[in-house]
Formats: structure tokens, C-alpha cells, sequence
């Protein structure tokens, strides 16, 4: 009996140390808002606009991007809420390790009470996507125009060996702490292949702003991998039925 409990004592303890060192499985860092910041825009249609900027912590991409805005006055009571998906400013999918800009609006006119403060939700889908566009943004030059308004320009190139399907360049302003004080963009080309370059001439309008360093981003609202991808998968299928057919026809099919 004494033997029995020793040996399952053993046993259990070598159980113990074998699961004791086994690697721990890793703790993935979420998606997260990094920063935020919102001003007024008066114009025929007066808005609350907050602007911020998503990163992706994953090891995979992330896709349907929506944050949620709820706004207080300075009572702490709620005024109104609104959203947005990252898509409507940037591209439906954020790779692992990047960043994206948003912009919520939220309108003024029909509201009794300007918000003072407004807490945000991030929601998002892990994307199986892996293929993505690559570009190099070339000969960029930045300047303050007469109207106060901040410009950049430059030239985007294409350097990835598919076809790049509604390009778009999007800057995101930065104030001294690194917070998003302003998100803009410029459409590129309806497609763009490898090689291919397009111009671009972004402006900080309708906001007024002299950033202390921005960030530029092309994204696309689709991109193709290169035929050569796609025939080296069409090889391996018709090469796979034939041996499916051989292999049934010497079964006696």
C-alpha cells in the first residue's frame, strides 16, 4: 500500500513538473487608441470633431475598426453619442504593428450644450489578410500656404509586384506630446501597378495648424497579389486533381 502512494506521488509530481515547464502561452497586447483630441469646426454646419489614432498591438491584422464616442457636458451628464469605422478615413484593414487615424464628427447645430469631454470604445475583427500594397513616398516638401493652412506634396510610388486598387495617402498631425491634433488625406489613383507613381498635395483644411511632425500613410481599399502567386497556386491544384485522378483510376474508377 506504502509503495502504491509513493509511486503515485511520483508520478504526479513528475506531471506537475513536466506542465511547471512548459513555456507559458504569450499575453497579446490588444488593439488600442493611443491618443485623442477634438476642436470645434464652425462652418454652414457647425461640428465637434474628435481626432485620434488606433494601433494595432496584434501579431495579425484587424479589420471592421469602429470606435464608439460618447460626449458629457461638464456635469458629467450625456449629450449624444456617435461612431465611425476606421475604414471611412483609412483602409478597412490595419496591419500588425501600425497605426491608423479616425475622425468623428459629431454636429452642433441641433445641440443645446457643447460637449466637454468624450470617452471612447474600440471594437475591431482579426483579419486572415496577409497581402498588402507597399509604397515609398518620395521628393516630399511641407509649408504653411497664405491661408494658414499646412501643406504637404510629394510623390507616392508603387514598389509592391501586385495591382494596388483605390490608393489613398492620409497624414495624421502631431502636437509636441505626440497627441492627433488634425487627420487628412488625398486620393491617389483608381489603380495602381508595380512601378507606377501618382502625386499628392495634402492640406490641413479646414483646420488651421502648425504640427510639430505628421506621419504619412497610403492605403488601399483592395490590393491583387501578382499573377505569378496566383498561377504557382493554380499549379499546385491541377497538379494535386491529376493525382487524384491517378491514383482512382489504378483503384479501378
Amino acid at each position: 500500500m506504502i509503495a502504491a502512494i509513493i509511486i503515485i506521488v511520483i508520478v504526479a509530481s513528475i506531471i506537475a513538473i513536466y506542465y511547471l515547464s512548459l513555456p507559458s502561452a504569450a499575453i497579446e497586447t490588444p488593439p488600442q487608441i493611443t491618443s485623442h483630441t477634438s476642436y470645434i469646426q464652425n462652418d454652414t454646419v457647425d461640428y465637434f470633431i474628435v481626432v485620434g489614432e488606433v494601433k494595432n498591438n496584434l501579431t495579425t491584422a484587424i479589420e471592421s475598426i469602429q470606435i464608439n464616442a460618447t460626449f458629457y457636458d461638464a456635469k458629467n451628464n450625456t449629450i449624444d453619442t456617435s461612431s465611425t469605422y476606421v475604414e471611412k478615413t483609412v483602409a478597412p484593414v490595419i496591419q500588425p504593428g501600425k497605426k491608423a487615424p479616425f475622425t468623428i464628427k459629431l454636429v452642433l447645430n441641433s445641440l443645446t450644450t457643447i460637449p466637454d469631454r468624450c470617452d471612447l470604445l474600440l471594437s475591431y475583427v482579426k483579419s486572415s489578410n496577409e497581402a498588402f500594397a507597399k509604397f515609398v513616398i518620395l521628393n516630399q516638401t511641407s509649408s504653411l500656404d497664405n491661408n494658414g493652412y499646412y501643406i504637404i506634396s510629394g510623390w507616392v510610388q508603387d514598389v509592391a509586384l501586385g495591382k494596388a486598387n483605390g490608393a489613398t495617402i492620409v497624414c495624421t498631425f502631431y502636437d509636441q506630446e505626440g497627441n492627433v491634433t488634425a487627420v487628412s488625406s488625398d486620393y491617389l489613383k483608381t489603380w495602381m501597378f508595380s512601378g507606377d507613381k501618382a502625386s499628392f498635395r495634402i492640406s490641413s483644411e479646414p483646420r488651421k495648424t502648425t504640427p510639430s511632425s505628421y506621419e504619412l500613410l497610403v492605403v488601399t481599399a483592395s490590393y491583387e497579389p501578382p499573377l505569378p502567386e496566383r498561377i504557382e497556386l493554380l499549379i499546385i491544384l491541377i497538379a494535386a486533381f491529376i493525382i487524384f485522378v491517378a491514383y482512382m483510376k489504378r483503384r479501378g474508377w
